[in-house]
């Protein structure tokens, strides 16, 4: 079936409102990507590009609308934007600006409109390049570092891509009729390019790497969530000038020329080891425990010598039974020499070392060596949770890890840290990351501080008042409803207070619901109650009985006293909405062993609702009974996981 390649550009210097300062060169940029495309890469303009005072809010919308109608599901399109971008700080939601948006938002392009349009257009390949402030507010997803791919794989998948000339900060527009710095390096890569393919990851690797060694800008790339992405990219094809006819791509061009200049820039102080092999494996030489090998890593087509399954090295896939036991891998032999000085077992008499050719001293100078350590920076940089165990998938907050290249045979290569007693024999070592001054003997091992304040602000809606009163003289008992979710019936309880003030019975956040068959009765109980003087403080609107309150109740706060309590119809409307509380009681944190068993504590489970005090913990349950050195703090992330875990323990007969 035949393709069609569509540009379909857009370019605002002028702004009609003096709230937007005119700029140098968006329809420059906008031009000369038109031209450049047309020109080498046959693409065609659909239905035609908007520049300046033409780039209006309807307009862009018409056009794209027109483009839809008219594009296939083989067809390639490109929509270039180069003008001002706006952000709420609140919301986060990114704008587009066009020629004609004021201050009124309604004048504004949501990000969200366009995704909608990408996610009704037909082509098979969208591109959307944004030069903008704030442009990467577009971006939702996590891109994955570059994999080993034809050509033909990338083309034939479905794609929905987005590269940003920055992320939720304002960019350089550049000197008048000189470029942007971020459409520059797009032109360079498309005029310099010489393989006959080439692929949107070389394209924007090439850019962020020019881009971010001499200016302080950063430019992003990434899928399009949601808008039927299918793990396919567009590629480039040039109609003229072909110097080389590559088939594959790693995400590094394959045009010498732009392949130099790339390698020009990629920092050697910096660069993650990729050549070698240094392990460790048990020996089978006669008379000795232990090899310590040294090996070149790829064979001349680039295609690693020796595979790694089940914790062993294997030379000849035909052939499993010959191979190595590793014990440790490493990519560095400093990094083998530190780990002996610690474990110096594999050091000693019954250690053997098999050294490569004196070459492998160059290895890392070579050029595929260079490229895949700019796959494993890929990699790295790509994973934005760089300090969660890629094994067990907890928090790392101590030095007691490495990190690591994870290349086990049939699986997708990743590169992230590891707790040491998660770090399996093939992991490949490539050194560790550490914390400055941290304390290693803190008690808060592992724990995930970031999903902690997360969670916390929408949390805790029964807990919060608790922390707040300087002194408790009783214990005060936090009852858990494992029906908390299950809140029906047409009734509700008022409560009216002797100051005027009138309230509601509550199951958390929300007025607790009664059924009609119910509601008389329950009215009754609270009613009961009134000889126990239930109370509020009014100014902080804790509520409780008054041998409580009286206890907790501060100099300058005053008490109003329940008098009675009325069956009432419900309504959605008497519901508060103001409130952010979404968990009632969680987050809250519990305690596993070494083995991922439930910590007990002379037959308890506790939970904790404040982990900065777990060392007070810790120490007055060690004067019970001893405690496993290497335990871990989990977190309960909803009331829902929180009701599950309780069933569990009272089905145990643990009490918590």
């Amino acid at each position: 079936m035949h393709s069609n390649n569509y540009i379909f550009a857009i370019g605002i210097n002028d702004y009609s409102s003096h709230l937007w300062k005119n700029l140098n060169n968006a329809v420059l940029d906008a031009e000369t990507l038109t031209k450049i495309l047309k020109n080498r890469y046959s693409f065609e303009v659909y239905p035609h590009n908007l520049y300046n005072t033409n780039a209006t809010k309807s307009e862009i919308f018409n056009s794209l609308n027109s483009l839809n109608q008219v594009v296939t599901e083989e067809d390639s399109v490109i929509i270039f934007f180069a003008g001002h971008g706006n952000m709420d700080p609140v919301t986060k939601k990114g704008f587009w600006i066009p020629t004609d948006g004021t201050l009124d938002r309604s004048t504004w392009i949501e990000n969200s409109s366009i995704k909608n349009f990408i996610s009704d257009c037909p082509a098979k390949h969208v591109l959307l390049i944004i030069d903008s402030c704030f442009s990467g507010t577009f971006l939702t997803t996590t891109r994955n570092g570059n994999l080993e791919r034809t050509y033909l794989d990338l083309n034939s998948k479905k794609s929905r891509w987005v590269i940003s000339s920055g992320g939720e900060e304002k960019v350089s527009d550049g000197l008048p009729n000189e470029h942007s710095p971020f459409g520059k390096k797009i032109f360079d890569f498309l005029n310099k390019n010489d393989n006959e393919n080439s692929s949107l990851s070389e394209l924007f690797n090439y850019i962020q790497l020019l881009i971010s060694s001499k200016n302080n800008q950063k430019p992003l790339c990434n899928y399009i969530d949601g808008v039927g992405h299918n793990d396919g990219e567009l590629v480039f094809t040039i109609s003229n000038g072909i110097k080389s006819k590559v088939k594959k791509t790693i995400g590094i061009p394959n045009s010498e020329i732009l392949k130099q200049e790339f390698l020009a820039n990629i920092s050697s102080d910096n660069r993650l080891a990729s050549g070698k092999e240094i392990l460790i494996v048990k020996s089978i030489v006669d008379d000795y425990d232990f090899m310590i090998i040294e090996n070149f890593r790829f064979n001349d087509q680039n295609e690693k010598k020796i595979k790694f399954i089940d914790n062993k090295g294997i030379l000849d896939l035909n052939d499993l039974e010959n191979s190595w036991d590793v014990i440790r891998r490493f990519a560095t032999v400093d990094g083998m020499i530190n780990y002996i000085q610690k474990y110096p077992e594999f050091s000693g008499e019954k250690t053997v070392f098999l050294g490569a050719h004196p070459d492998i001293d160059y290895v890392e100078e070579q050029l595929y060596s260079i490229y895949y350590s700019q796959y494993l920076t890929q990699l790295l940089n790509s994973n934005t949770k760089q300090m969660q165990c890629l094994h067990c998938g907890d928090k790392i907050t101590d030095n007691d890890n490495y990190l690591i290249e994870f290349d086990d045979y049939g699986y997708s290569t990743a590169v992230g840290n590891v707790h040491n007693n998660c770090l399996r024999p093939i992991d490949r070592i490539l050194g560790k990351s550490i914390y400055k001054d941290i304390a290693q003997d803190h008690y808060l091992k592992n724990f995930d501080f970031d999903k902690w304040i997360q969670l916390l602000q929408d949390g805790q809606g029964q807990l919060a008042f608790l922390k707040k009163p300087k002194n408790f003289y009783d214990i005060n008992i936090i009852s858990w409803n494992p029906a908390n979710h299950l809140n029906n019936g047409s009734y509700c309880i008022k409560i009216l207070f002797d100051n005027g003030d009138t309230n509601y019975v509550m199951v958390g956040k929300q007025i607790q619901r009664f059924t009609e068959k119910e509601i008389d009765s329950w009215v009754q109980k609270f009613t009961d109650a009134l000889t126990s003087k239930p109370c509020k403080i009014i100014q902080s609107g804790v509520n409780g009985y008054i041998d409580t309150i009286k206890n907790i109740i501060e100099e300058d706060q005053t008490i109003s006293y329940v008098l009675s309590y009325e069956k009432v119809r419900y309504s959605k409307l008497l519901e508060k909405t103001e409130t952010t509380i979404i968990n009632d009681y969680t987050p809250l944190c519990y305690f596993t062993n070494s083995d991922d068993e439930l910590l007990e504590i002379d037959n308890m489970v506790p939970f904790i609702a404040d982990p900065q005090s777990v060392e007070d913990y810790i120490k007055n349950w060690q004067s019970i009974e001893e405690i496993d050195e290497n335990y871990k703090i989990k977190i309960v992330e909803s009331d829902l996981e929180l009701g599950n875990l309780i069933s569990v323990y009272y089905k145990q007969n643990i009490c918590y």
